[in-house]
């Protein structure tokens, strides 16, 4: 399952093009989003998360959202979406990112791309 983690109030933009994806290329597979990880259930195979991290947002931390994720499923793919691209810090938070994407500039082959290599 693919799940793209947001705040409730967040814009969908982002949502919507990975659902524009997977309609386009993937139509049996689904997206969906999410605001808490404690709402998601257990699947056999390894999930992936599209996670946002926007550092205006000072209630939503999405480091930490990957730290919970990773800390139940360490096989699920984490990507982060992120308008703070401190590579050196985000290596050093130890998540094993599968991908990291500039929020600011999305660019709909990239996110194609680790779809692709995702399914």
């Amino acid at each position: 399952m693919i799940y793209v983690m947001q705040p409730v109030w967040y814009n969908k933009n982002f949502y919507r093009i990975i659902k524009d994806i997977l309609t386009e290329h993937y139509p049996n597979k689904a997206v969906k989003s999410r605001s808490f990880y404690k709402l998601i259930p257990n699947h056999k195979a390894p999930n992936t998360y599209f996670i946002i991290n926007d550092v205006h947002l000072k209630a939503w931390n999405g480091i930490e959202v990957a730290k919970k994720i990773r800390s139940k499923e360490p096989h699920s793919n984490l990507i982060l979406i992120s308008n703070d691209l401190d590579y050196q810090k985000i290596y050093r938070t130890h998540l094993c990112f599968l991908g990291v994407l500039n929020l600011s500039k999305i660019n709909r082959n990239d996110i194609t791309n680790y779809i692709h290599d995702i399914i």
